[in-house]
């Protein structure tokens, strides 16, 4: 079940697609990226596996199983992505993307398109997948959306996508059960609101 997330990648990048209007533009969009390198602000803003583990009981994280990932488009906005998949089952299956997009009505429409297209990828993955947002759970930054993901009606992971000035952060995490605001403020707080220092 953690591993849907892949799935839900794929819907993203269709809608992204999409949005742009042209299919064929929006995927030589996305396939003229350039790999750039990472900084220590770019992993420092990531929510990683290993801030999880006071949290869950015999959560062990590995570096092994992380992925950074930071690229240039052709319209000079960057994407920093971090994925933790571990082999084992009872480990959570964790998606993180930054966007740093050039104006604030890109990051808006980025903000759109990012939600929406988790919604897609739902879809796409199984129709007893669903989100479902939780009246005020967690908020942060200038907009949110806060969702649990459903299968079946049991809760098995989450979603939060949050813009800051001209930048949109994205978690997406299946396995665990994070029903606490209180994890979700100290884990991402601090790293939203200080998005806009970098715009």
């Amino acid at each position: 079940m953690k591993k849907l997330l892949k799935v839900l990648g794929i819907g993203a990048i269709v809608l992204l697609a999409s949005v742009a209007g042209i299919v064929g533009l929006g995927f030589l969009f996305v396939m003229t990226a350039n790999d750039v390198p990472l900084t220590d602000a770019d992993r420092q803003v990531v929510a990683r596996a290993n801030e999880l583990a006071p949290w869950f009981d015999d959560f062990e994280p590995k570096e092994e199983y992380e992925k950074f990932e930071k690229v240039r488009y052709i319209d000079e906005s960057l994407e920093v992505s971090y994925e933790y998949d571990s082999p084992s089952d009872e480990d959570p299956y964790i998606l993180v993307t930054v966007s740093h997009e050039r104006s604030i009505s890109d990051a808006m429409m980025t903000f759109t398109a990012e939600w929406s297209g988790q919604q897609m990828g739902l879809n796409i993955a199984d129709s007893d997948l669903d989100l479902v947002e939780p009246d005020s759970f967690y908020s942060v930054g200038d907009q949110s959306r806060f969702a649990n993901i459903t299968y079946d009606g049991a809760i098995v992971g989450h979603v939060l996508v949050a813009r800051k000035g001209k930048s949109v952060y994205s978690y997406t995490i299946t396995g665990f059960n994070m029903d606490d605001p209180d994890l979700w403020s100290e884990l991402l707080d601090d790293r939203v609101n200080n998005l806009a220092s970098n715009d």
